[in-house]
């Protein structure tokens, strides 16, 4: 009876690593697990799992200029201009006031923010060479996003059992969001 006991809490503990390692994470994903209490075995945990998707684009539009073929054109602003975006919804929103801190650090390690900013300075200028094709072009702030899911779970030797499980659609990466100059319409 005894080695049941044993052979059981075994099989238990195989089939609990095998769950785990079982979860898979597409190539383009990055997550972080964080121990709320107990420890990564046993105990409840939080995984944040980010995946990349489309990013924010937003058109300066006092930098718009009509280019012709056959001429030079300089394209810039005349004063600073900033542009942001914003996550779909608020940790808060999403995690509640429990969970938010440590959802907060676990998006900060995965480099995802509730919020991002992007300045073009005055001295940013773009060259459009006399050979480019003709068109209006402007600058374009872009920042990049990824989807964010938040899974709390309490694991224990029977396997895991969620308490959350929570996604938000896209969080700006701020410390990734550049410039480009875009050729937004035809002459």
């Amino acid at each position: 009876m005894h080695i049941f006991k044993k052979l059981r809490k075994i099989v238990s503990f195989v089939l609990v690593i095998s769950c785990l390692l079982s979860i898979t994470i597409p190539a383009s994903a990055a997550s972080v697990t964080k121990v709320i209490s107990g420890n990564s075995r046993y105990g409840r945990a939080m995984r944040v799992t980010t995946y990349s998707t489309t990013a924010a684009v937003y058109g300066i539009t006092s930098s718009q200029a009509l280019h012709t073929k056959g001429y030079t054109t300089t394209i810039g602003v005349s004063s600073s201009v900033s542009k942001s975006c914003s996550a779909s919804a608020t940790l808060s929103a999403t995690m509640g006031a429990n969970y938010r801190g440590l959802a907060l650090s676990a998006c900060g390690s995965l480099g995802v923010s509730e919020q991002a900013s992007f300045t073009v300075a005055s001295s940013v200028n773009y060259t459009i060479d006399s050979k480019t094709a003709s068109g209006r072009y402007r600058i374009d702030v872009v920042f990049p996003r990824n989807k964010t899911n938040f899974y709390v779970y309490n694991s224990t030797a029977k396997g895991n059992t969620t308490i959350l499980n929570k996604t938000i659609s896209f969080m700006p990466r701020p410390h990734d969001a550049y410039r480009k100059l875009t050729r937004y319409a035809g002459a």
